[in-house]
């Protein structure tokens, strides 16, 4: 059974609070602009809205055909100084919560993607997005290095996909928001 860890808050900065919001609302128009299958939001905490914590989903493929992948992307306060941090939302089943299992996401639910690692501040937000959409759908490590998820990793072909095609039947349907 997988532990599900206590996630480390980014820094709030309530300074840059309207930046964030602008920031949220020029990425949301971008989505609309180019037609791509993403809800956007802005995360609710103690019933106030934080822009600097965006709820992130898109439309599953492969295993997680028409499924609804989804998480939170947190902005560090320093942004774009800093790269952001993605976590999935675990699976809930009739037994537990679980770890999305896939070879990139570590078992704290974050994601491991090289545009974190190398991260450059002239990054767009959107191209944040498609990175991972991207990397989800088309996971990778470079070989020889470890991947986030070695326990996965090691499974047969035929047993991740069954592992997978499990945790599809508890998530939703992606459905686009209007």
């Amino acid at each position: 059974m997988q532990k599900i860890f206590k996630i480390k808050e980014p820094q709030v900065n309530p300074q840059r609070a309207n930046e964030f919001q602008i920031l949220f609302l020029r990425i949301q128009q971008e989505i609309d602009q180019n037609n791509v299958l993403y809800n956007l939001s802005p995360l609710m905490e103690n019933e106030q809205v934080n822009y600097q914590f965006w709820r992130f989903e898109f439309r599953g493929q492969g295993n997680f055909e028409g499924k609804c992948i989804s998480g939170v992307l947190k902005l560090q306060s320093d942004h774009p100084v800093s790269a952001p941090e993605f976590y999935f939302d675990p699976i809930t089943t009739e037994q537990r919560n679980e770890i999305l299992q896939h070879l990139n996401i570590y078992g704290d639910h974050t994601l491991c993607i090289p545009l974190f690692t190398y991260w450059k501040k002239t990054t767009s937000e959107y191209e944040i997005l498609q990175a991972i959409e991207h990397i989800f759908h088309n996971p990778n490590f470079q070989e020889g290095a470890a991947p986030a998820n070695p326990g996965f990793e090691h499974e047969t072909e035929e047993k991740k996909n069954q592992i997978q095609r499990r945790q599809a039947k508890y998530l939703p349907d992606f459905q686009k928001e209007q």
